[in-house]
């Protein structure tokens, strides 16, 4: 790898090359936070999964203790509001979440299961 530097006020070039070593590919894996409150304070309101937007296929499916599907998206770069299907406020509570996505990265086709906890 060669960087050049310029300094125009001086009129002065550095060139720099140095041998880079590619580290690899760095751990793709999803984080979805466990907790969220969506109450207009401006913190912690959209349910935001970290590092999602790295895979190449995508569904999010959220179900409430009942069964039902309460929110579901193919966009990991979309973030859960805690509304219900109709917009309706989901209510505060335990909800199950399952995301299914390939890893760009690997190709691995994944499965993370878990619950969120809505507070209001």
């Amino acid at each position: 790898m060669r960087l050049t530097a310029y300094d125009l006020e001086c009129d002065y070039t550095e060139t720099i090359s140095e041998a880079v070593v590619f580290a690899g590919n760095f751990n793709t894996e999803d984080v979805v936070p466990n907790v969220f409150s969506p109450n207009g304070d401006g913190d912690n309101d959209q349910l935001r999964f970290i590092r999602v937007n790295d895979t190449e296929q995508f569904k999010i499916t959220i179900y409430n203790r009942w069964g039902a599907v309460i929110y579901e998206s193919t966009n990991a770069n979309v973030s859960w509001d805690g509304n219900s299907p109709g917009g309706k406020l989901a209510t505060a509570g335990v909800y199950f979440f399952e995301i299914r996505y390939t890893d760009k990265c690997s190709e691995d086709e994944k499965l993370e299961t878990g619950f969120i906890h809505l507070v209001r």
